[in-house]
């Protein structure tokens, strides 16, 4: 039963990490108007928890609009924004419209040359809102991971007119439309490609027919 639901509002970021799970997504940089989330929110249904993210959400040159369409055509019980922080000052009163705020705690010790976004986080601490803060680790292949996922057919993410079996938008997605909760309870799931996945998670889909 999918709990979660991410929406990837853009595809735009304003940092490089090596260890991105994105990257394939944040080559080309494309974002979604308030109009397409108005569109697809009846398709979604109603869901627990609602993600707001990218790439970097806060370069979406839409943002605040965004927020707007989304808090008034979408069904959920709660709404998260995740971000790295970095542009959040500029957002602050459309950052208090979400429940919870989800930041990487990104330092020198994340990766050579890897900026700090302690500013952000303050910021975020200012705003009040409930924060979810967790250092970012990713691995350098599949398999590397000493947790076993457990986002597979839980969490979705949403990117234009696919959506995902997982939290990772891998391979070509499945079409958004009516029956996309049947579709994603029984497509293939990515592991042999997420530099998230363990080894277990892993041999699971390499073992699938």
């Amino acid at each position: 039963m999918i709990e979660l639901v991410s929406l990837v509002i853009t595809t735009a970021c304003n940092r490089r990490c090596p260890s991105c799970s994105f990257q394939p997504i944040t080559r080309d940089r494309r974002s979604w108007g308030p109009e397409h989330f108005k569109k697809i929110a009846p398709i979604i249904g109603h869901v627990h928890t609602l993600y707001v993210t990218g790439g970097e959400p806060l370069m979406h040159p839409q943002f605040e609009a965004v927020v707007d369409e989304v808090v008034r055509s979408f069904s959920y019980d709660k709404l998260q924004l995740a971000t790295n922080g970095d542009l959040l000052g500029r957002h602050e009163a459309a950052a208090r419209r979400f429940d919870v705020l989800r930041l990487p705690v990104l330092t020198a010790k994340t990766y050579p040359g890897c900026p700090d976004n302690s500013e952000g986080r303050q910021v975020a601490r200012r705003i009040g809102k409930a924060l979810w803060e967790r250092p970012t680790v990713h691995w350098e292949r599949p398999g590397l991971s000493p947790l076993d996922c457990t986002n597979a057919r839980v969490t979705t993410i949403v990117v234009g007119d696919a959506v995902y079996p997982c939290c990772m938008p891998i391979g070509p997605g499945i079409p958004l439309k009516l029956g996309w909760r049947e579709a994603v309870a029984t497509a293939r799931l990515p592991c042999d490609e997420c530099v998230l996945a363990s080894a277990a998670d892993v041999a699971r889909v390499v073992a699938r027919p």
